[in-house]
């Protein structure tokens, strides 16, 4: 009947991942740039396994490096290969905290060379090792969190916004301080 845990934040990552919600003026030249947003981002979600090039992406939309990165600068104010790693971070955090994949596994799920490779991308992009991440995993005791990013507002009227999923750990003692809080710890 049910699906355990990690399986019900799984699928509920993959689900709210896709989610792109716009808005945008009428004009010719605002929706062509939007469009190549999306197709963009949804590239990245499809490809970001295989390939980390912005290159490769433009080349799927054909359009050229640069002009990509005109597009995601106007729309969101970061490059491609920002939001390239981004988004890798967060799918490989996601895997971190819902399945018994080894660090190794997720590195060749993920394309790196080796696991020094992946846990290099990781710490300058998190700040932490994927095992210090996944540390928060032992506990058992996860929040859900959706948070929006990539969020621009042009004086058109064109607002983006990219929903993306989360697992925050939470620590026994965090959880008990917060239960302490509210009034709701059990005797």
């Amino acid at each position: 009947m049910g699906d355990s845990i990690p399986s019900a934040l799984s699928s509920a990552h993959k689900y709210i991942r896709c989610q792109v919600v716009y808005s945008v003026s009428s004009t010719s030249h605002s929706l062509r740039r939007m469009e190549l947003y999306n197709r963009f981002m949804e590239q990245v979600t499809t490809h970001c396994k295989e390939s980390r090039d912005t290159s490769f992406y433009a080349s799927q939309l054909n359009i050229t490096p640069r002009y990509l990165a005109e597009i995601t600068r106007y729309i969101t104010g970061n490059s491609p290969k920002s939001l390239i790693a981004d988004y890798l971070l967060k799918e490989m955090e996601a895997d971190l905290l819902t399945s018994d994949k080894t660090i190794q596994e997720i590195s060749i799920e993920y394309g790196f060379p080796s696991q020094a490779s992946l846990a290099k991308f990781f710490k300058t992009h998190s700040g932490k090792s994927p095992s210090d991440f996944r540390t928060g995993k032992t506990h058992g005791i996860f929040a859900l969190h959706v948070s929006r990013i990539n969020t621009h507002e042009v004086a058109s009227g064109k607002i983006f916004h990219h929903f993306l999923f989360s697992a925050i750990p939470l620590s026994i003692n965090a959880l008990a301080s917060q239960n302490k809080v509210t009034g709701t710890e059990k005797h």
